[in-house]
């Protein structure tokens, strides 16, 4: 099981393994998907064998249950009525069904992995693998800088995609934002984690020098959703008033970074024109006649239209060639909440809110060293998840798993 345990904290942050990936898809793009659903059916296979166990499920998961049956209405509706053209090389129905059962792997898993967080031991080799990670990603990190490591030779090209030959070194994610998620994420759990300043001095200093030397602009976004999310939750009322100041401040340097890095520049960013673009085609979508029912899961490759699309999102080739119905890849909002209101509902919309809004409180009732670095995992899988729309993302997986572990320490009840 340990063996397993380090597994899972050494892939939580890959975005690409070609092995698993080329063959399952988005199951097994992100390599962690592969093991959490193995561990999830460990402890499936323990409970059975064990029925004096009974398997602890929090009763906030009917809100996701919900969201399923919801977005499975709004899949009923649009067969009903013929909105997801036939013609597409794409199926309509296909897609509903790969992508309604990566949200059914997300929902089924929560609890099993909870289970195993409920051990102690569990809990504290996931942390220390973590940062035994991290000490592998900086090596291959400053190997590839060096130029000692190519990311167009094996084995670094295990971890790198076919969609664009980015030189900026990642280490073992495909592309800069990717590793600026995994700095961004890692610097406050090295805080939490680990005992030795030393320790902590040099792993973030290091991390913080590759952030910035690869350029990735989800680095600012996930330092300033985590601390936003510190002094929402984490903050006393009575004392918000104090940090209000620095935290605008803070946030007012982090947007200027963010701008100063040219997210914004439409005319020399083609990257932010498609994904600013595509979330503004999903609000369109939303807004027109699709908002209150939604469109069923994984139908929003079937309205990425022009139609729908704001006139900027024009210039982005990318976004001309996901227009045409022989377009392969699954067109994608870069936003999940975005995706969640539009394939399943306005409804379904407030619903993740209100589930994200629960975990984040458990984590903080309970306050312990395991519940931070929850609670830090939950923080980094939001912000990401306003620039992506997977329905099985890990980080966000294992923190809600953490929020719903059985605090007295023990497997099942």
């Amino acid at each position: 099981m340990r063996m397993i345990i380090f597994i899972l904290a050494f892939s939580m942050p890959i975005d690409w393994f070609e092995p698993t990936g080329a063959t399952l898809r988005e199951l097994g793009a992100k390599p962690a998907n592969i093991v959490i659903v193995f561990l999830s059916l460990l402890v499936v296979a323990d409970y059975i064998a064990n029925t004096r166990k009974s398997l602890r499920v929090d009763k906030d998961n009917l809100i996701l249950l919900a969201i399923f049956v919801l977005g499975t209405l709004a899949f009923t509706i649009n067969l009903a009525l013929n909105w997801s053209p036939s013609y597409y090389t794409r199926s309509a129905l296909f897609q509903f069904l790969s992508q309604g059962l990566l949200l059914l792997v997300f929902i089924g898993s929560i609890p099993m992995i909870a289970a195993v967080f409920s051990i102690r031991t569990y809990q504290e080799k996931f942390a220390k693998y973590l940062i035994v990670s991290t000490y592998i990603y900086l090596v291959v990190y400053y190997m590839e800088l060096a130029g000692v490591v190519n990311h167009q030779s094996w084995p670094l090209t295990l971890f790198r995609t076919s969609f664009g030959d980015i030189a900026r070194p990642t280490a073992l994610s495909s592309e800069p934002s990717y590793f600026g998620v995994y700095a961004a994420m890692l610097i406050p759990i090295i805080l939490i984690v680990s005992d030795r300043k030393i320790e902590k001095i040099f792993l973030i200093s290091l991390l913080a020098i590759a952030a910035i030397i690869t350029n990735g602009k989800t680095f600012y976004l996930i330092i300033l959703i985590t601390i936003l999310f510190y002094f929402i939750y984490k903050i006393e009322l009575k004392r918000k008033f104090i940090y209000t100041i620095p935290v605008l401040i803070f946030s007012l340097f982090i947007f200027y970074q963010i701008f100063a890095l040219g997210t914004f520049n439409f005319d020399r960013n083609l990257s932010s024109v498609m994904r600013i673009g595509s979330s503004h085609l999903a609000l369109n979508v939303i807004a027109s006649e699709y908002g209150l029912t939604g469109i069923g899961f994984g139908q929003f490759h079937f309205f990425f239209l022009p139609e729908h699309a704001p006139t900027y999102l024009l210039r982005s080739a990318e976004a001309v060639n996901q227009f045409s119905q022989f377009w392969d890849s699954r067109a994608s909002t870069f936003n999940l909440f975005l995706r969640i209101g539009v394939e399943a509902g306005l409804l379904s919309f407030a619903l993740v809110c209100i589930f994200i809004h629960l975990a984040f409180k458990k984590l903080v009732a309970v306050g312990d060293k395991f519940g931070n670095v929850g609670f830090v995992l939950l923080s980094s899988s939001v912000g990401f998840l306003l620039t992506q729309d997977t329905y099985l993302y890990p980080p966000l997986l294992l923190s809600i798993a953490i929020s719903q572990r059985n605090i007295t320490g023990k497997y099942g009840k």
